[in-house]
């Protein structure tokens, strides 16, 4: 029962902290940060919210549908969603870092 009644805190949670980083982000037009962020949590909150659909069914004694092989999963699309965005990451952290050691004289943030 308390992760049902956590879901809508940990929803506000996520805005709450799009918030902050809408108001000091500068990479205007792109946001990156915050649709990464936005992309990420959103779809962790998916997945915990699935994951509890399906607890929730089988502490009902109610079928539990898996999807079959081959056919689109909401669950397996999220999780690739999330792979995807830290690869972005990672590769945008590397970027950076290369570009620093190029730039060794000027002072980074």
């Amino acid at each position: 029962m308390y992760s049902i009644l956590l879901l809508p805190d940990q929803r506000e949670q996520i805005q709450n902290r799009l918030a902050g980083i809408a108001e000091f982000d500068d990479d205007y037009p792109d946001h990156t940060e915050y649709f990464w962020v936005r992309r990420r949590d959103y779809s962790e909150l998916g997945l915990q919210a699935s994951d509890l659909a399906r607890r929730l069914r089988r502490h009902a004694g109610m079928p539990i549908e898996e999807p079959k092989p081959g056919v689109w999963s909401r669950d397996q699309e999220l999780r690739d969603q999330i792979a995807r965005i830290d690869d972005e990451r990672k590769e945008a952290e590397r970027r950076i870092a290369e570009h620093r050691k190029k730039t060794p004289g000027v002072l980074w943030p």
